[in-house]
């Protein structure tokens, strides 16, 4: 098997799109895609968007520091549960960010 060396990006992000009944949470270096992975949201968003982005970033082996901003882009009105959802996870994330 071959030793695989996995490249260290500088401006990395996440962008979570929320789609009719599809998230799709995309890893970004430069604003190109490096990964993607997609989940139905059926009334559980609360349960299933920290574990995908948990996902998304062991399976590349990232660290969470690495991270310089997360985005939000969405089909659905600001009313709707599940955006608001994501919507409060992006800018906790993002704060977080900030604060170093």
């Amino acid at each position: 098997m071959k030793n695989l060396v996995f490249m260290k990006f500088k401006n990395m992000a996440i962008k979570i799109w929320i789609k009719d009944e599809e998230v799709i949470i995309q890893l970004l270096n430069r604003e190109k895609l490096i990964d993607e992975i997609n989940f139905n949201q059926a009334r559980d968003m609360s349960e299933k968007l920290l574990p995908a982005i948990d996902r998304i970033l062991r399976k590349n082996r990232i660290s969470l520091k690495e991270i310089k901003r997360f985005y939000l882009v969405s089909d659905l009105a600001e009313s709707f549960t599940s955006y608001r959802i994501v919507q409060a996870t992006v800018n906790t994330f993002n704060y977080l960010i900030s604060c170093g």
